[in-house]
């Protein structure tokens, strides 16, 4: 998501998305011998980012973009797009930033070689080979996509249908490269996967999101259409993979938590923080800073304690905020009901801070049955022209244990005044 963001930054304030960019094929031009401008380089990569992620085009509603692919997850693929990524950062380092601060090209030059170094840096951890846990599988961010997915024309129907049939070659590619992780000695923590077939097993259902654009074409020649494809080609897939999981991964499946028990996982560890944090800072140093952070944290939480719960100490009071009825939900609908009077509530009070607000409206849904045992919470971007709202998507599962005291400020951090509002601001 990191990668994605970044260069939706760079899509929506340097560079321009385009009908061109997002539709056509990408001509790749050598970089030898060549004097390119930085913004040729970028417009070029960007390009090429939206054909081989064609999942970005669905998720901000890009003018001119196609939905009928998904991303290619085949080793090969990814061996030709390694090369190019290469390539721009060889053409990159060799035009230098720009001198100008702050100038456009200083910018543009900025993300993008932060992005294709760090993306270089973090191969050696070789995470397509093992995407497997409750929130890298497959199942948390490609069903999503047909409920978004745009079916208003014949054309746009026919494209969730390629769609559909593309998603039991990617499922079946995800098999062989998690297989090859095995052989490889990488994998997953055993404990992070062992609810995902049962996950993946739900998007069978009736009520599939795989489903959703017959149920908003409601025609039932498409449906007959869509459902077929459903039938012989997706759900067979599902179930291979479940099988797959169940009876071949976990068995394998590393008992380590930490990344360390991967192949060279201890140097892994640093790359991927540089990829999500642009900085790097040693283990050690992540650790000690969380240790000081955690301890400043209960100095505050005790001050709080003494004040209101006295006698109690931090740990009894944090075990009765997740078990006693009188701090918890009774029932599912408890969980969104109060944090969609908490949504209503942030809004209004939007305008008493800020001038700009969003365009896009935001929802709140319960997380959906395949996606249960691993999400906590999250937020996906309304569409580019604000036309399709933003969703925060909530946990209600286990509400008598679950605390009213954290709600709102999830619900703050992950809409009004968070990232709605900064996705807002970015589009």
């Amino acid at each position: 998501m990191r990668n994605i963001f970044c260069i939706v930054l760079i899509c929506l304030t340097a560079l321009a998305c385009t009908e061109k960019d997002a539709a056509e094929p990408v001509v790749y031009h050598s970089t030898e011998n060549e004097n390119r401008s930085i913004e040729v380089i970028a417009d070029e990569y960007l390009a090429a980012l939206l054909q081989r992620h064609p999942e970005i085009g669905t998720n901000y509603s890009l003018p001119g973009a196609r939905h009928d692919r998904l991303f290619d997850n085949s080793l090969h693929a990814l061996t030709a797009w390694q090369a190019r990524e290469d390539a721009w950062l060889r053409e990159l380092e060799q035009t230098g930033s720009p001198a100008e601060v702050g100038s456009r090209d200083w910018v543009s030059y900025g993300i993008l070689h932060e992005s294709l170094s760090g993306e270089k840096a973090s191969r050696l951890c070789r995470r397509e080979l093992w995407s497997a846990s409750t929130t890298t599988s497959w199942h948390n961010y490609w069903p999503s996509l047909f409920e978004i997915q745009p079916v208003d024309t014949a054309d746009q129907q026919q494209q969730a249908i390629d769609r559909l049939e593309a998603l039991a070659v990617y499922i079946d590619t995800e098999i062989t490269n998690l297989r090859l992780g095995l052989a490889e000695g990488f994998s997953a923590p055993r404990v992070t996967v062992e609810k995902v077939p049962e996950g993946i097993r739900a998007l069978i259902a009736e009520d599939s999101p795989l489903l959703n654009p017959a149920v908003r074409v409601n025609d039932p020649d498409y449906t007959v259409k869509l459902r077929a494809v459903f039938d012989n080609k997706t759900v067979p897939a599902i179930n291979r993979y479940a099988q797959f999981l169940k009876n071949e991964y976990l068995p394998q499946a590393r008992e380590q938590i930490a990344l360390s028990a991967n192949p060279r996982g201890s140097e892994c560890y640093p790359t991927l923080v540089r990829y999500f944090a642009t900085i790097q800072p040693s283990a050690e140093e992540i650790h000690q800073l969380g240790l000081e952070m955690i301890a400043g944290v209960r100095d505050e939480m005790q001050i709080i304690i003494d004040e209101h719960f006295q006698g109690e100490t931090i740990e009894s009071l944090m075990k009765n905020l997740n078990s006693n009825p009188d701090y918890t939900f009774r029932t599912r609908d408890d969980v969104l009901s109060y944090a969609l009077d908490s949504l209503d509530a942030s809004k209004a009070a939007m305008p008493e801070a800020f001038g700009r607000l969003p365009k896009a409206d935001m929802l709140i849904k319960p997380y959906p049955a395949y996606r249960e045992a691993g999400g906590t919470g999250e937020y996906h971007s309304s569409s580019e022209d604000a036309t399709r709202p933003g969703i925060y998507y909530i946990a209600v599962v286990d509400p008598t244990h679950r605390s009213i005291a954290g709600q709102q400020s999830v619900l703050y951090h992950e809409g009004y005044p968070g990232h709605h509002l900064q996705g807002s601001h970015c589009a």
